[in-house]
């Protein structure tokens, strides 16, 4: 018996984007050696703090008042210059924390943190069985018996993108039952903005025929063919094994002129 195909978002959008860069990441496992980038180290580091105080708070009641120390013990020196750049990091970053945990409803049940939670789709015509799996930053139950799925951003950018909110609904409202309503709110850190929806039967129809055709062309794909656009330059493929953008040439353009030029002259 085959295995049933599971999907993440990360996945999910990286097909749409590029379905060389999904063959290449999730199907032949290539794996590029990148240094070690702040940002990277930012958002790892917020994760791992709230990740931290959450789950203090569903077990006292209470957030840690040491979150500096927190902090400064996650955020990982290597991609700093200076121990300047690296303590304005752990600032900004305690700002970051400081704000998401006063945002917090005090009143709302922490119902998980950072939990992988899935669904599992039997299939139809149209679309073969597959599982979708999500890790979803903090689940919220209220007192009107709805639910809140926060997912924590440290990009700088405040763009929501449909197919991980629908997937954090979907997984979220298959793991917890049928609630009388499930919010997304996609907390934009650097920016110290809430974007907090519902999503509509509308929205989600769209979205879930997106996903569905996702699934279906990567279930059938056996070309894996590249496509350009903007991310293409942090793409792993970029100048190494894409058919798009191959590896620059090693031709010594300036010898192969001066040879042309003394060609020319004999």
């Amino acid at each position: 018996m085959s295995q049933i195909l599971t999907l993440t978002p990360t996945m999910l959008e990286t097909y749409g984007r590029c379905p060389a860069q999904y063959q290449a990441r999730y199907i032949n496992r290539q794996r590029s050696e990148e240094p070690p980038s702040s940002a990277l180290a930012r958002g790892s580091a917020a994760h791992a703090v709230l990740r931290q105080v959450f789950d203090l708070f569903c077990g006292t009641g209470a957030f840690p008042i040491d979150l500096h120390a927190r902090i400064a013990a996650q955020l990982a020196r290597e991609p700093y210059a200076t121990n300047a750049e690296h303590a304005a990091d752990v600032e900004a970053i305690v700002g970051w924390v400081h704000w998401a945990l006063a945002e917090f409803d005090g009143t709302a049940q922490v119902v998980a943190v950072e939990q992988p939670l899935e669904y599992r789709y039997p299939g139809s015509d149209a679309c073969p069985s597959f599982r979708l799996r999500a890790f979803v930053d903090l689940v919220l139950r209220h007192d009107d018996g709805s639910l809140t799925v926060v997912d924590w951003k440290t990009a700088t950018s405040c763009r929501v993108d449909p197919i991980p909110t629908t997937v954090a609904r979907i997984v979220a409202g298959q793991t917890y039952g049928n609630y009388r309503e499930i919010r997304n709110s996609t907390t934009f850190l650097p920016a110290k903005v809430a974007v907090t929806e519902v999503i509509t039967r509308e929205q989600g129809a769209a979205t879930w025929r997106e996903i569905k055709s996702l699934v279906k062309a990567i279930s059938t794909d056996r070309v894996w063919q590249p496509i350009s656009g903007p991310l293409c330059p942090y793409c792993p493929l970029y100048h190494r094994s894409c058919a798009l953008h191959p590896k620059p040439s090693d031709v010594d353009t300036m010898r192969d002129w001066l040879e042309g030029m003394e060609d020319a002259a004999e």
